[in-house]
């Protein structure tokens, strides 16, 4: 039997084209994660902390919450404060979010059925390459112990106009 050589050229060349472009794309979201309140509500003591690995490019980050409640969530708006602390440079701040979950007319913002999914564009932040972080979130409403509220969550994606 005879042995061609170049027949593994066209493939290794397919396998190669295959990882530049895949080495090539941008990974525009950098985090999106949720963290579960407790079963029993949500207390303002509770804290929900949410980590921010390495940064790899610099740039203008665009900021998401993400709120999911049951039926038992008694109120239109929940009040939150995400405390962020980043590193390399140092930098602390707090910010408070207002959620609206029902329009003005009475109908509900979200998606679902026995639990409803909202997503809020928080902010926009400028993040360094190398930079690492941990954004921390708790409710402040009158209420100590809050029901209905079941997960938050965090997502950061890159912007198209990046610095």
């Amino acid at each position: 039997m005879e042995r061609r050589p170049h027949s593994l050229i066209p493939i290794l060349a397919l396998l190669l084209g295959a990882l530049i472009t895949a080495s090539s794309c941008r990974r525009t979201t950098i985090m999106h994660t949720y963290r579960n309140t407790p079963v029993q509500g949500w207390e303002q003591s509770d804290r929900l902390a949410f980590r921010l690995d390495t940064v790899r490019e610099s740039g203008l980050y665009a900021m998401h919450l993400g709120v999911r409640t049951t039926a038992d969530y008694p109120y239109q708006k929940l009040w939150l404060v995400m405390e962020t602390d980043l590193s390399h440079p140092d930098t602390t701040y707090s910010d408070t979010i207002v959620c609206t979950f029902v329009r003005s007319d009475g109908t509900r913002e979200g998606s679902g059925t026995d639990t409803y999914q909202y997503n809020f564009d928080f902010a926009d932040i400028t993040l360094h390459e190398g930079q690492t972080g941990r954004f921390v979130i708790h409710h402040i409403m009158q209420r100590e112990i809050l029901q209905g509220i079941s997960d938050i969550g965090i997502r950061i994606t890159r912007k198209d106009d990046a610095l």
